[in-house]
Formats: C-alpha cells, structure tokens, sequence
C-alpha cells in the first residue's frame, strides 16, 4: 500500500494492525497533506472526536521528484532518533525549550510512522511574515526610547536563538547504544548527501565564477573534521534549516522535526547549515529580511559564548563547513534572490588569495568478483627508499600535473606509473569527496573497477624499465590473486601490491581508533587495522588511506534492500549535461506488467501498407518505447523466466532491416 492520497491513509490508520497505546477510540475520518519537505507524503489525520496525529509515509523516491530513488531505510533511522530524543526528555523533565514529537506507532514494512501532532508553525514560514517574529530586544527598545520596554523574553528571536543552540549542545551530549550509533554511523543517505555535495566545485565555477581548486580546499577542510573520531560516537541532526522547527509563539516552545538524515557527526554541521540557510534568506524576496537578521546575529552571540566556554570546539572549521552548505543551497534560492552570484561571493573569501594547495588523486582500484561474491581494493606499500611515508600503505596515486585533463587522468596515470594498471583496463565508476594530507595536499578518491581484460594484456605491456614483476608459487584461481600477477610494480616507488576485502574496513574486530600527537594542543584521530594476506605478510593500514577506504566502503558495502542499492547506484553516477538530462531507475518486472504498456501504432514509411507495431510504458512522466522497451521486455522475460501479461509483438509487426 503507498499512502499517497486520503483514502489509502484513512484505511491504514482505521485498520487493526495499527493500534497503538492511546491511540484514539474513534474512527479516523479526515487527512489533509501538509506542506513542508518534498522528499516524504505528511498527513494529518483527524478523528471524529477532533484528536490528531501526524502519519509520515516514507516513499522510495523523492515524493516532489519520483524518477530519483530515495532510500526508504530513512523511516528507521527517524523512528529511532524519535526514540532516543523521547527518552533524553523525559530524564530531564522540568521547563524545556525544545522536544520533538512522540512517536506512536511504526510500521517497518511499510515504512510508516505515527506522531503526535504538534502545536506551532514552521520557523521557515513564519519569517516570510511580516513581523510575526519579534527581533526588537529591551536594549534596542531603551535605546530608541520606547516607553514600555519589553522583557528580553518577550524577544521572540533571542529565545528561539537561545533554543536552538541548546538543542544543538543537548543532542551532542546523548550516550546513543552501540546498536543506535552504528545505525546512525552507516546512514544510508550518506551516499546520496555526498554524492549533492560532490558536484559543488563545478556548481561553484559555472555559476559563481569560483575557482575549483579553492573550493575543492574548502570542501576537503570541511570534510577533514566533520566526521571526525570524537564525533562517531554523538548525534547529529542532519538537516537543520528553519522548516525542521515548529514554532509554538505563545508556550514559547520548539519542535524539531523531520529526523531521517540522522547520522554521526559535529554539532557545527548543524549549525553553519542553518546559519547559511538564514544568510540566504536575509537576501531573499519573500522573508522578513530585518527578523532574518536579527536570528542569524543573535545565534552567532549565542555560539560565541559556547565556542568561549569550550575552546576545544574551535578545531571545527565553521568557516569551511558554512561556506560548504551555502554553495549546496544557494541552488534552491534562485528565484528568491536577485543577484544570488554577489550574494555568495560575499561570503566566499576563504583564503582566495592565498595560493591553492597542490592537488592529488589516489585511485581505489576495485576488484569484483561475480563467481566469489566478493569485491577486493588493490592497496601498495610504499617503498623504505621513500623520502615521505617509507613503508607505508597507500592506493595507488600522486600529485596532479598540468598536463592531466582532470583528478581522475591523475590517478590512472599513477596507478599507471606506480603499478603498471593501464588506464584503458580501468573503468572509472565515481569521484569523492576531497581530504586533506599530513603534508597539506587536496587528495581526492577516484573509484575504479578493474575490467577482466587486464588478465589478458600483452606480454609487451609486462616489459618496461626499472620495474619488477610480481610472482606468486603458483597460479592462483581468485581473481584479485590472477590480477595481482599482472601488475609490475616500479620497485623506486613501491615495495609490494596486496589485496584487501572492501567489507574489511567495516569489521569492528579488525579496527581501533588511535590518537595522534599532531602539536603540543593537538590530536589527530585516525583509523587503524591491521591485515594480513593469504602469504601470511601483515600490512598496517592507517591514516587518511583508511579514512578514505573506511568513508568509502561505508557507502559501497552497506547491507542495503534493493531499492536503497538503486539510490546509492544512481547518486554515484555523473552525467554529461550535454547528452543527458537525467537517469532514473526501473523494477525490471514492470517491463511485464499490462497496467502501464499500451501498444503504439506507426505508419510504415518505406512504402508499405499497414503500420508497425512497438510497446509503450509510462512510468513517472517518462515514456519508454520503440526499440529501448522492446529489448527490455525482451530481457526481462529472459531474467525472470516469466512472460509479459499482454501479447508479445510478433517479428513480422516489427521493422525489418
């Protein structure tokens, strides 16, 4: 069932699967769709004796953009914040600013979820009208004269401000389970946020005139700490701007809502998200520009005092991560804003300036194995002859040259020079989110798939100068032990190649977290593991090659049901604007249903008489037919052994050659 209208809602609420403590006596008859987010449909169900609740129905798709997959495993991870927030309140009952609405009933297969109905209005509408935000403090009154001058608590912007950075403080102070903060930790929008945010550099550029190798800097400062080891074990909201909060004026009260991109991560997300949302619309037609501003100056005073009170805070960089979110939003503000390019060059001089910093890729060369199931990265060890880093390991890459047409020309070219993995036995796949070296370089992952043709390369490929082939007893019959035989290693730059499990880097027996002296008032966290291969050599595997493997096996080996596949599918794909307007994924068994095909009739043009015939499929405003459904109904007769529920078009109704 898809409660995508009233009918379908009223009969799931009405039915006997959904009782709930305290769920009304009275039948559900009335639902209305509320305004707010686009991605899920939100309800609110009235019962014939006035109660209310709010039914949130997690679609697998973008409820405003349904041709873009959405991962439905989002219902969970609100339905457990909701939990772990509820508890929180409860433990620290008295007079509080801020609550989130309780959870009532949660149906996992359906992925639906119950709440209670909350008073208030939404923060983000409320600043579109004139004056329904109070930003007059008592001091500004007493400096203008007023006669009655009004309590600081009478300032609707100072207790909002005030709110919202003690619901940032509380929530990074939860103690989640383990359980809950694995949950959280492998979000499996993760992907899809970072896939938003990778195409911010060519954003930036094409219309804002940024320089790439700026923002990329920007983007790997921002990336460096936002997930960083004292930050694994606290909540983070994930998506705060002004529309995650319901606003109840008179009790003087907020609720958070919208807890589907929960995960992992610093506070200072949270904050420089909203922040820049409000930036944005301090410059915006429609908003009350004078109580935006008032919001965005006294949430700054607030963090302020907290930045003072806790000094270790500062190793964040608020600057980077803000500037990071205004890039991504601004997008979203285009009709509001008329002179959007001034409006984030004015917040964008992060050391403009200054030189860019020397830019690396490094490729995660994949090995997928069908016959084993299994999906191996080929990782080197640096050679002890090495100026920088002797001995350890890393993936295959280096600096970027001028002469490489991008990131990824740089790191086929390294694996090239360092391993011997030709470019054209490489298929690049996906490029991800920058970091920033020991030695202060903007390395970038490029991810590659090795293609089996590189198991038949030419003994000519295998002969160059100053390089060594690497050998094994005996031939071996697994794959990334049959690709491992026909690389040859530069013995000046790398001691050995070994192979590792991607799922590896997920194993909590495999890994521990260690610390780092970087300064006398610094310490840098990192992963660490320790792997050795089947000769029995161990292999110590740590820094920013872990983060980047750890990061990126996350996204990649995540037990996902097919449709969360499908979206982290989708958002790993770059699409060529000029030949491509979007890509949406299909079930291949639609292809075989009669609720959506029709048969299309097309006049012969080659003299004949009679017409051909082709299939026809609608499906989300798309039209798929010709000679693409053709293949595809033929195709998923094949893969599914079963046969379409309307007539197969027969060879003679199709065009000849």
């Amino acid at each position: 069932m898809t409660l995508d209208n009233e009918t379908a809602v009223l009969s799931f609420i009405n039915a006997e699967a959904t009782h709930w403590e305290g769920k009304p006596a009275s039948i559900a008859s009335a639902a209305h769709l509320l305004n707010g987010g686009t991605a899920n449909y939100v309800w609110k169900v009235q019962f014939d004796n006035s109660d209310c609740v709010v039914v949130k129905f997690f679609p697998p798709f973008v409820r405003a953009r349904p041709v873009v997959p959405f991962a439905q495993g989002r219902s969970a991870l609100e339905h457990t914040a909701l939990q772990l927030i509820q508890q929180h309140c409860k433990q620290n009952a008295g007079e509080r600013l801020w609550s989130a609405p309780k959870p009532l009933f949660y149906d996992s297969g359906m992925h639906v979820l119950v709440m209670e109905h909350v008073s208030g209005e939404g923060l983000y509408d409320l600043l579109k009208q004139p004056g329904a935000v109070s930003s007059c403090s008592a001091s500004e009154q007493a400096v203008a004269g007023a006669q009655t001058v009004a309590a600081d608590s009478d300032n609707d912007v100072a207790w909002i401000a005030k709110t919202v950075m003690q619901f940032l403080i509380e929530i990074a102070s939860l103690s989640p389970t383990p359980e809950q903060i694995s949950a959280f930790h492998t979000s499996p929008l993760i992907g899809t946020m970072n896939a938003m945010f990778s195409r911010i550099p060519n954003l930036a550029s094409e219309r804002y005139g940024l320089a790439p190798e700026v923002v990329n800097e920007w983007l790997a400062r921002a990336a460096d700490n936002e997930s960083s080891i004292d930050s694994r074990q606290k909540l983070l909201f994930g998506d705060l701007w002004p529309n995650s909060l319901m606003v109840d004026l008179k009790r003087k009260h907020l609720y958070v809502v919208d807890w589907e991109l929960a995960r992992t991560g610093h506070a200072g997300v949270d904050f420089t998200q909203f922040v820049a949302n409000l930036v944005l619309m301090e410059r915006a037609k429609s908003f009350d520009a004078v109580a935006v501003k008032a919001l965005r100056i006294a949430l700054l005073d607030e963090w302020r005092v907290w930045v003072k009170a806790n000094p270790e805070s500062t190793r964040f960089y608020y600057r980077e991560s803000f500037l990071k979110r205004m890039l991504q939003l601004s997008q979203y503000y285009q009709e509001e804003i008329s002179d959007l390019k001034a409006a984030v060059a004015a917040h964008s001089q992060v050391e403009s300036n200054a030189e860019p910093r020397k830019r690396a890729g490094v490729l995660i060369p994949l090995v997928v194995d069908h016959e084993n199931d299994s999906i191996h990265v080929i990782l080197t060890r640096r050679s002890f002859s090495l100026r920088t880093h002797p001995g350890e390991v890393a993936l295959p890459g280096g600096r970027m040259d001028e002469t490489d047409a991008d990131i990824s020309a740089t790191a086929l070219r390294e694996a090239w020079e360092e391993i011997g993995l030709h470019p054209s036995h490489v298929r690049i796949v996906s490029t991800h989110e920058s970091a920033i070296s020991l030695h202060k370089l903007v390395v970038t992952p490029v991810c590659g798939i090795i293609l089996d043709s590189v198991l038949q390369k030419s003994s000519a490929e295998e002969s160059s100068s100053a390089i060594t082939t690497t050998t094994t007893t005996s031939p071996s019959t697994v794959k990334h032990d049959q690709i491992l035989q026909t690389m040859t290693l530069n013995e000046s730059e790398v001691e050995s190649a070994f192979a590792v499990p991607l799922s590896f880097f997920l194993d909590p027996q495999r890994h521990r977290d260690s610390l780092y002296k970087m300064a006398l008032w610094y310490l840098w966290g990192a992963y660490a593991f320790d792997f050795t291969d089947h000769r029995g050599k161990t292999y110590f595997i740590w820094g920013l090659t872990a983060k980047v493997l750890v990061k990126f096996a996350a996204s990649a080996c995540r037990e996902d049901t097919e449709t969360d596949l499908v979206a982290k599918t989708l958002s790993m794909l770059q699409l060529n604007k000029d030949e491509v307007e979007s890509a949406f994924a299909v079930p291949l068994q639609f292809f075989l249903s009669a609720k959506h095909h029709e048969k299309q009739e097309f006049v012969k043009n080659d003299g004949g008489i009679g017409v051909w015939r082709a299939h026809r499929f609608l499906f989300r405003g798309y039209s798929i037919f010709g000679l693409t459904a053709h293949f595809l109904v033929e195709f998923a007769v094949v893969a599914t052994g079963k046969l379409p529920e309307f007539a197969m078009i027969s060879q003679m109704e199709r065009p000849q050659i």
